[in-house]
C-alpha cells in the first residue's frame, strides 16, 4: 500500500532538519559549490519521482523504502536551496570599492517596510555600481535602508539608488551589503504580473486611503501586510499589547480569508464549491501579497486540505 502525501511529510520534514543542522555546521562549509548543488537538486527530483512510484506493501519492505525515499528527498531539496543562498552570498561583489560606489542599479525582491516615521527597508539584488567615472557589473544580496516616500517601490521593479554602500558587519566572512538610500529613480519591471499587481495593490491603498487613519491602517496590514500609520492609534496599542505580530501577513490571514470566505458562501452554493472559491480566494490573496515563503506554504496546505 502507497504512503500518502501526508503520511510522508514528517520524515521529508526530518530530512530537512537534518539539512539545516549539515548546512549550519562551518566543517562542511567548504563543500558547497555548484557542482555539489546540482548534483543534490538531481538527486531530490530522482527521490521525488521515485517516491510517486505504485508499491505493495506486503512484508512492510516497501513502506520503509518510502519513509526513506522521502527523508532524503527532504534533506536535498532543502540543502539545495539553502546550499544556494550560501553560494550567492560567497559569490557577491561590488565591481568597484565599496567606499568609492555612490549609485547602484537593483532588482528588488521584496515590499519596502516602514521601520520608523520617514524611514523604510526593503531587499534586492545588485545589478550595476557606479562611481565618478566608472559603471560595474555587480551581483550579490543587499539590504536597503532609504528615508521619505516609497510608494513608486514594489517587488519585481529595478531601480537606480543614489547613496553609499558598505559591507554588512555581521555577515560573518560572506559578503551581503547595505546600501544607505538618500534618492533613487524608478526604473522598468522585471515581468508583467510584478507590474499589474503593483497597480492592484496601488488602487486598493488609494481606496483605503480615504477611510479613517484607524480603518486605512488595520485593513491595509490585515490584508497586505502594510504598516502605513505609526500614528495611528490603534496601531500604537497593537504594538503596546504586544500583539503587533497579527498584523504581519503569516498563515493566520489565509486560514482567516479562506475559512470566512467559505463560511460566507457555504449557505448560498454549497460545501464543494465555497471550498472551491475560497481556496481560489487564498491564491488571489497570494498574488497580491506576492510569493512569501510563510504565505506560500499557508496556501499550498490550505489547496491540499481543501483536496
Amino acid at each position: 500500500m502507497r504512503l500518502s502525501l501526508i503520511e510522508k511529510s514528517p520524515p521529508a520534514a526530518a530530512g530537512g532538519v537534518f539539512s539545516l543542522l549539515f548546512c549550519s555546521t562551518s566543517l562542511f562549509l567548504h563543500i558547497i559549490n555548484l557542482p555539489v548543488i546540482i548534483i543534490s537538486a538531481a538527486t531530490a527530483v530522482l527521490l521525488l519521482i521515485s517516491g510517486f512510484k505504485k508499491s505493495r506493501n506486503r512484508k512492510g519492505a516497501y513502506s520503509l523504502l518510502s519513509i526513506l525515499i522521502s527523508a532524503g528527498f527532504g534533506f536535498c531539496a532543502l540543502f539545495t536551496a539553502v546550499a544556494s543562498g550560501i553560494l550567492i552570498d560567497r559569490s557577491s561583489y561590488t565591481g568597484i570599492p565599496p567606499h568609492k560606489v555612490h549609485a547602484a542599479q537593483v532588482y528588488l525582491n521584496s515590499e519596502p517596510r516602514t521601520i520608523s516615521m520617514g524611514r523604510w527597508v526593503a531587499e534586492g539584488f545588485l545589478m550595476l555600481t557606479e562611481d565618478d567615472n566608472v559603471i560595474s557589473r555587480a551581483k550579490g544580496r543587499i539590504t536597503i535602508f532609504g528615508k521619505g516616500e516609497y510608494s513608486g517601490l514594489a517587488s519585481g521593479r529595478i531601480v537606480k539608488l543614489y547613496g553609499s554602500i558598505r559591507i554588512d558587519p555581521e555577515g560573518e566572512g560572506r559578503s551581503p551589503y547595505i546600501f544607505s538610500c538618500n534618492t533613487y529613480d524608478t526604473g522598468e519591471w522585471k515581468s508583467k504580473y510584478h507590474q499589474k499587481r503593483f497597480q492592484i495593490n496601488s488602487e486598493l491603498m488609494l481606496r483605503l486611503s480615504s477611510l479613517s487613519p484607524d480603518t486605512s491602517s488595520f485593513l491595509s496590514a490585515l490584508l497586505m501586510g502594510r504598516k502605513t500609520d505609526f500614528g495611528s492609534p490603534l496601531m500604537y496599542l497593537f504594538r503596546k499589547s504586544g500583539c503587533i505580530h497579527i498584523l504581519a501577513l503569516s498563515g493566520f490571514h489565509v486560514g482567516l480569508i479562506a475559512f470566512a470566505l467559505k463560511k460566507i458562501l457555504k449557505p448560498f452554493i454549497g460545501f464543494i464549491a465555497s471550498s472551491l472559491l475560497s481556496a481560489a480566494g487564498a491564491l488571489v490573496f497570494l498574488f497580491l501579497t506576492g510569493m512569501r515563503p510563510s504565505l506560500f506554504r499557508a496556501v499550498l496546505m490550505y489547496l491540499l486540505w481543501t483536496y
